[in-house]
């Protein structure tokens, strides 16, 4: 019998279905992540910050045509890791959908921290969030490259 895609219930009673395997277009590569601690540390000295009830969003340009992005979501967002699991994925899936924008005027790296409240909304209600924390970057970027 063929295998059903692995289902996972959202807190609220909202269900994400999860696909085995991803085509290769929609994976998050290694050179679209932050990787090492002095990649963090830069971006968190850099003064270029959104903040909203779920995220703290810290950027900085990078010498890339391309973003990168970074995640910290601690146990204390969650203790189960499947809850923080699911709002990583919500965050890779947004950036993934506006890679392009964010990399239009040139190359950002950029971390998003996860706060408690994330695990208390909707995905709708994450996704908007994470939505504007973008647009503010976009913006940002295109005032400095003006300068």
């Amino acid at each position: 019998a063929a295998r059903s895609p692995k289902r996972s219930t959202w807190h609220d009673g909202l269900e994400l279905k999860m696909p085995e395997s991803q085509p290769t277009g929609q994976r998050f590569p290694r050179a679209a992540r932050l990787t090492g601690g002095d990649q963090f540390t830069r971006v968190f000295n850099s003064r270029n910050r959104s903040r909203s009830t779920c995220f703290r969003v810290h950027a900085a340009s990078n010498q890339r045509q391309y973003s990168r992005l970074g995640m910290a979501v601690s146990r204390r967002v969650d203790k189960r890791a499947s809850r923080r699991n699911i709002v990583k994925r919500l965050i890779r899936e947004s950036f993934r959908k506006h890679q392009r924008q964010l990399s239009r005027h040139g190359g950002m790296d950029i971390v998003v921290l996860a706060h408690a409240a994330a695990v208390n909304v909707n995905k709708q209600q994450l996704l908007s969030e994470l939505e504007q924390h973008w647009s503010r970057l976009v913006r940002r970027q295109q005032r400095e490259m003006k300068e």
